[in-house]
């Protein structure tokens, strides 16, 4: 399976859900599909990564561009993704290379862009993190545009920095469960800024993505 986390709003936590995921699975593929490369420096091996990269596998290069890092393993970004189009043969290096893998993650850009529509292309499953305000709801309808561009139609919400006892949070995530599929949310103000800080052995964050994200996307 192919999961692609995705908004067309920067700031809303692809790169933070794409990092704690990697804390509950083994020998899974993660793509940093983001020309800034957030995930890539998350995951950057004590050895460093070499000249293959994403932008290497998607220019046609047979050699090598994955990296092993704790039980899992990452095709690094690059900034030059940016100039990178959405093709059939593009689509398909990555889809063969995900073959080797029981789940696939795909970090993305936070922009409309050809770069976008490639990830979501492959993708079995699209997950939206969304805070509370409008301008993430302004991104869905906008996500949802390109989804519907690529002919793909399975996308899930993770509400992210909500807080429980807000009203006006509880408001928003109401409507999000009105109009699409909503998963368990990040409410924990603490559990978040550990989680960002990379201590993520907390027990409930692990039990949020394994039972939250992870099954509910089989």
């Amino acid at each position: 399976m192919i999961i692609t986390i995705a908004s067309v709003k920067g700031g809303t936590g692809k790169s933070l859900i794409a990092s704690l995921i990697s804390s509950v699975v083994n020998n899974a593929l993660f793509i940093d599909c983001d020309p800034q490369g957030t995930l890539s420096i998350y995951f950057e091996p004590d050895s460093g990564y070499q000249k293959e990269n994403l932008y290497t596998l998607l220019s046609g290069s047979k050699e090598e561009s994955l990296y092993s890092t704790n039980g899992n393993f990452i095709i690094p970004s690059d900034i030059r993704l940016s100039e990178v189009k959405n093709t059939k043969t593009r689509q398909k290096a990555i889809l063969d290379i995900s073959k080797k893998f029981d789940i696939t993650i795909i970090d993305t850009i936070g922009a409309i862009s050809p770069l976008l529509e490639l990830a979501i292309s492959v993708s079995d499953l699209i997950l939206c993190p969304v805070l509370p305000d409008k301008f993430s709801f302004i991104g869905i309808d906008h996500l949802e545009m390109v989804m519907k561009k690529c002919n793909k139609d399975n996308l899930k919400i993770i509400p992210n920095r909500f807080k429980k006892f807000s009203f006006k949070h509880k408001e928003i995530l109401n409507l999000l469960k009105s109009k699409y599929e909503v998963m368990p949310f990040i409410s924990d103000k603490q559990i978040y800024h550990e989680a960002a800080s990379s201590r993520i052995k907390l027990k409930k964050i692990k039990n949020f993505l394994y039972y939250g994200v992870v099954n509910n996307a089989k």
